[in-house]
């Protein structure tokens, strides 16, 4: 994992360096504007206990809280941009214990993340983009359920079950409406492999109790978003050179 990484930013420092020398060559062509939007996403994780089994997932929608903040800077066919967002990431765990009963957890960070990506095609229409995320959780979430009942929940600021920083990659198509679909995998584990879990015995339906199994837990994430690299209004509005066909 950590070689796919190291290869993914080597080739994104090759491709911004890229898109430098091209914006030099072509500074007047260049927008530069900023845009907001939200996330919805459907999650999922890879999950194995320390027998090594795998399993135990359950696709995760989490439509709120996530805002996405990003300056762009755009020629015709391709573009950078860099931000700043809020989202919330996590996974659902089951599993039917030795009573034969199905027990279930549902965990959650909020996460404040500085992503920066590389874009390619048309800039007013349909394009490819890739990138990577450097997060830190603020707040862990933690519910647990015995078959469909709700008996314990519980969220810490600046927790250490998980780690204090994390990052991510993630590709995704922006089309001309302004419809975007996004897949983000995150290399780092989400719980942290020093928490002291003796510190949660008393805890018996804690993720984390001692006498569970510890989990290795990577998240991923299918993502639908709308308008997320939409230019501002006065951009459509004022002193416009383009074409009607080629803004969306």
């Amino acid at each position: 994992m950590k070689k796919a990484l190291s290869l993914l930013i080597s080739f994104l420092f090759v491709l911004l360096l890229s898109a430098q020398e091209n914006t030099e060559s072509k500074s007047s062509s260049i927008t530069k504007y900023a845009s907001v939007s939200g996330e919805m996403n459907f999650s999922g994780a890879r999950i194995i206990s320390e027998s090594g089994d795998e399993g135990g997932n359950i696709m995760r929608f989490a439509p709120w809280f996530n805002l996405q903040m990003l300056n762009n800077w755009d020629g015709k066919n391709h573009g950078f941009f860099a931000g700043f967002n809020i989202r919330n990431i996590g996974f659902i765990y089951e599993k039917v214990n030795e009573q034969n009963v199905t027990e279930k957890w549902k965990v959650r960070t909020y996460n404040v993340g500085i992503p920066v990506g590389l874009k390619w095609g048309d800039m007013n229409g349909t394009f490819l983009y890739l990138g990577y995320e450097f997060e830190m959780p603020i707040n862990y979430k933690e519910k647990h359920f015995t078959g469909e009942t709700k008996d314990r929940k519980f969220n810490v600021w600046f927790s250490d079950r998980v780690n204090t920083f994390t990052h991510a990659g993630y590709v995704g198509f922006n089309f001309k409406n302004g419809f975007n679909v996004k897949v983000k995998y995150y290399f780092t584990e989400f719980f942290n492999t020093n928490f002291n879990r003796e510190t949660v015995r008393n805890e018996v339906k804690d993720i984390r109790h001692p006498d569970r199994e510890d989990l290795t837990v990577n998240v991923f994430y299918f993502a639908l978003t709308w308008n997320m690299f939409r230019k501002p209004v006065y951009y459509y509005d004022y002193n416009r050179t383009e074409k009607s066909d080629q803004m969306y």
